[in-house]
């Protein structure tokens, strides 16, 4: 405690907490912080307001790194990728009596074969096309705008 409480408390032996009060707010620079029922305590109030600007943690060492991220290509591991509007409607719907959607897919025999059997007097031709189609528009690429081929020509999905 404060010298100035401790002379009053020679003086006279018990303190109420208003008079303790009084005493330390007359003192200069100084502000109580303390509850009515409690003992006072004297805090300087220019020394709280540094330490909480002061006592924040900052780096040592800023380390930076660059993480390229690339997402997979089919076309890397031997894949054909058309756009599926162009292979279903042009390929297969207009040229695929002549067997041109079977030489994108890389199946060249079988564009051949569809060639001189005129897709298959139109059977075969007609079927390419609902099968295009339903594999462009149908679950498996609906929300793609490419059509995958795997290397013997078959859908990816």
């Amino acid at each position: 405690m404060d010298s100035a409480v401790q002379q009053v408390k020679e003086e006279k032996s018990v303190l109420t907490p208003e008079e303790e009060k009084k005493i330390l707010e007359q003192e200069e620079g100084k502000k109580m912080i303390a509850p009515e029922d409690e003992v006072a305590i004297d805090v300087d109030i220019d020394d709280l307001e540094w330490k909480v600007e002061t006592e924040s943690p900052k780096p040592d060492v800023v380390i930076e790194e660059k993480i390229e991220i690339r997402e997979e290509d089919p076309r890397d591991y031997g894949c054909r990728v058309i756009n599926k509007h162009v292979f279903t409607w042009v390929y297969s719907f207009l040229f695929g009596i002549y067997g041109v959607d079977r030489f994108v897919r890389g199946q060249i025999g079988l564009g051949i074969l569809k060639l001189m059997t005129f897709g298959g007097f139109g059977f075969w031709a007609i079927a390419d096309v609902v099968v295009a189609a339903s594999k462009s528009y149908g679950y498996a690429f609906s929300n793609d705008e490419e059509l995958i081929f795997l290397d013997d020509g078959s859908y990816a999905r």
